[in-house]
């Protein structure tokens, strides 16, 4: 009698987590099915910066947006310059084209490569595209 019970328990339990499953599936497609292309959350701008004795024209990070994926990864600050997307050189380029490069399709990911404001440390961050709270 106790095994028939238990048994009824686990069977209540899998449905539950069944039906928690499929709401999860179901806020993943509505997620999915949003317009593409998206980005990261981060603000670009062109800026003049003295690189090496010259001044040069670089793609600098002017804001991010809280909560999504540039904003969250907590490494990239207003201020440092964007050097590379997905191994491509940025210097030289229009905003408008590197804006396109770091678009894709929601949930892909970018690998972007920066150069601190602060010391000039490079660092690189991989970035789910359209992630808020990735």
């Amino acid at each position: 009698e106790q095994l028939g019970e238990k048994q009824q328990q686990l069977n209540l339990e899998l449905i539950k987590v069944k039906e928690e499953r499929d709401q999860l599936k179901s806020e993943m497609d509505r997620f999915y099915a949003l317009p593409n292309p998206c980005g990261v959350g981060m603000g670009l701008d062109l800026t003049v910066r003295e690189v090496q004795g010259a001044r040069t024209e670089v793609l600098s990070v002017i804001d991010l947006v809280h909560g999504m994926s540039a904003y969250n990864c907590g490494v990239i600050t207003a201020g440092d310059t964007l050097v590379e997307v997905d191994g491509t050189l940025t210097m030289g380029q229009k905003l408008d084209n590197v804006k396109a490069r770091i678009a894709g399709k929601r949930g892909s990911r970018v690998k972007l490569r920066f150069c601190r404001k602060t010391d000039g440390d490079e660092y690189t961050v991989v970035l789910k595209r359209g992630a808020w709270g990735a």
